[in-house]
């Protein structure tokens, strides 16, 4: 390498900054309530309105009421703009990096 470029690297710093793009994670409401789930219990997996923890035929009936209203994914997690038919919409981290 030509010594004047050495120095150009010395001399100079590129910072380039990045924004993360994040999305929470779904569950797909006709795959949990499909063959592969339907021997496995969803017994404390889901929470009614008030915070109560719901058994295997409370969770697959909301599931299944969900799924008649024509929504088609579950959020994991609190997510702000939830779609539910398309999901997360995706969150920006906010953070530059170097």
């Amino acid at each position: 390498m030509p010594t004047n470029v050495k120095k150009d690297l010395a001399i100079s710093k590129t910072i380039f900054y990045f924004t993360f793009m994040m999305r929470h994670m779904t569950i797909n409401i006709a795959g949990i309530l499909g063959d592969k789930w339907k021997r496995k219990s969803l017994k404390g997996m889901f929470e009614d309105e008030n915070g109560r923890v719901l058994g295997n035929i409370e969770a697959r009936e909301m599931l299944a009421q969900m799924l008649a209203e024509g929504k088609k994914l579950f959020p994991v997690g609190e997510c702000e703009g939830f779609d539910y038919i398309t999901g997360c919409p995706g969150h920006s981290s906010g953070e530059d990096t170097e």
